[in-house]
């Protein structure tokens, strides 16, 4: 991507230092894997007459497919990641067809892959001013008022998609008996949208598995279960309004009114899924403990008709104790960071698309000193505080376009590489800096042990980027600064 000068920008340097986390996270997890699969292939030859052997291996057999599909899925991840940072250069078709306008607009190519603003006809650039100030935008010799009113016409049409400020706030209950997990999870999240909109998600998760290892070095592998209601709201005030008459009814007790507002007009999700999961977690190094998993489910949204087959991956790595930094692991400072991915396939009576959502996350430490300390966001909570950055996209490919869907099967059938296909998608992101405070306690009877964990995160947007879908489309970026100055 290129800026407006030649220092790079705070986001910018966030997003390289996130990459190469998530890099070295899927290497550590696999050369600790290898190590934990030959002392379980002892543990089973010792034992190899019993059935549990055969158990075992399988387990081993589908942790290591699970750190493959990770491994080539945060390859993807990472190549996704390059191509918004640095998208190919303006190179639109000879003709680029406006479709709002319904009409074609000739393009300049003798200007190299930079088309000048000024060789376009005057009709043209009305069509491109009203319709497409995204491609205005990438155009060299563009003079300056009307660069300032296809940035606030660009704006205009995606400030529904900006997010400015998100809280989200979460109750977790994991119990162990023997070695048996359950986990229950309750959270709700709310974002704060440029044009003063807002979402709210309801959240309830559920998982149930069985754990092989102890210590550093543990397999697991389960069912999972979620439910997720969604509102959207033109402002806070009227969430606000919402939600205290939802908590009035619920003391009440009349559910048919609480299952009413729940899915009521302001409702835009109703999803249930359900699925497996496998992971593997070991020690790296003093004081860290990498993580990987992988899942994959069915699930239904029956606000807007559609049903969904997800895919879902995650590479982590965790302070076990110690500080941020002090150990010999190869990430040095940033010791603990995130890759999370959620892939789905929703379709529907009218409706065939995909929809992935990626996020990268990693402690501030060593860029604290760079974005400012986030801390003061979270106030009168008790427990440890934690200050992160952020990195969150989500890509669509609306299948029911012929040419996206032709692309997507060349893709699915390995003719068609995931760069080329990047460009049929429309794309939607930020990064943001959060503070996160936590406070919970447990305890052990007997085999039972119980740990309950309560957290609030606050996020504030550092940056925000948008795609257009169609071929050539090029990514628009937003600083913080930009967002302040164009939002009313």
């Amino acid at each position: 991507m290129s800026h407006s000068s030649d220092i790079e920008s705070i986001d910018t340097v966030a997003v390289k230092r996130l990459s190469n986390s998530g890099e070295t996270a899927v290497d550590n997890i696999h050369s600790q894997w290898v190590v934990f699969r030959t002392v379980l292939g002892e543990a089973i030859d010792v034992n190899d007459t019993h059935g549990k052997a055969d158990s075992a291996r399988g387990l081993a057999n589908s942790v290591d497919i699970a750190i493959e599909e990770m491994r080539e899925l945060n390859g993807h991840i990472l190549f996704v990641l390059d191509r918004i940072m640095d998208p190919p250069a303006f190179d639109y078709p000879w003709n680029l067809w406006i479709s709002g306008a319904d009409t074609y607009v000739p393009l300049d190519r003798t200007q190299g892959l930079k088309t000048d603003w000024t060789k376009l006809r005057e009709k043209d650039q009305l069509v491109l001013k009203q319709w497409a100030p995204d491609v205005v935008l990438m155009m060299s010799n563009v003079p300056k008022e009307i660069r300032r009113a296809a940035e606030q016409a660009w704006f205009d049409a995606v400030d529904s998609d900006v997010e400015v400020y998100g809280r989200e706030q979460s109750l977790h209950i994991h119990v162990r008996v023997f070695w048996f997990d359950a986990d229950l999870g309750l959270t709700r999240e709310m974002t704060v949208y440029a044009d003063g909109s807002v979402r709210v998600e309801y959240l309830a998760t559920g998982e149930l598995g069985a754990v092989v290892g102890a210590g550093v070095a543990s397999a697991e592998a389960g069912v999972e279960a979620s439910v997720l209601v969604a509102h959207r709201f033109d402002s806070v005030d009227e969430l606000d309004r919402f939600e205290a008459q939802l908590e009035q009814e619920v003391f009440s007790a009349d559910l048919d009114t609480v299952a009413a507002m729940l899915l009521g007009n302001s409702c835009t999700n109703a999803v249930m899924k359900v699925g497996g999961y496998a992971g593997v977690q070991a020690g790296v190094g003093s004081g860290q403990l990498m993580e990987a998993r992988l899942g994959v489910g069915v699930g239904r949204d029956w606000k807007t008709e559609e049903s969904i087959f997800y895919i879902s991956g995650r590479v982590a790595l965790h302070e076990s104790g110690g500080r941020i930094g002090t150990s010999g692991s190869s990430l040095g400072a940033l010791a603990t960071g995130q890759v999370d991915v959620i892939g789905e396939r929703r379709q529907g009576v009218e409706t065939d698309r995909v929809v992935l959502d990626v996020s990268f996350e990693t402690k501030l430490s060593v860029l604290g000193s760079l974005l400012g300390e986030p801390s003061s966001l979270v106030n009168n909570v008790r427990g440890s505080l934690s200050a992160d950055v952020e990195v969150t996209a989500t890509l669509e490919l609306d299948l029911e376009d012929l040419d996206t869907r032709e692309a997507w099967d060349n893709f699915m059938n390995g003719q068609l590489g995931i760069g080329d296909l990047f460009q049929y998608a429309s794309l939607d992101g930020n990064i943001s800096t959060s503070a996160t405070a936590k406070t919970g306690g447990g305890g052990t009877l007997g085999a039972v042990a119980i740990q309950v964990t309560a957290s609030t995160t606050e996020r504030v947007t550092l940056g925000t980027f948008h795609k257009e879908s169609g071929m050539g489309r090029a990514t628009r970026w937003l600083s913080k600064g930009e967002i302040e100055r164009l939002s009313r």
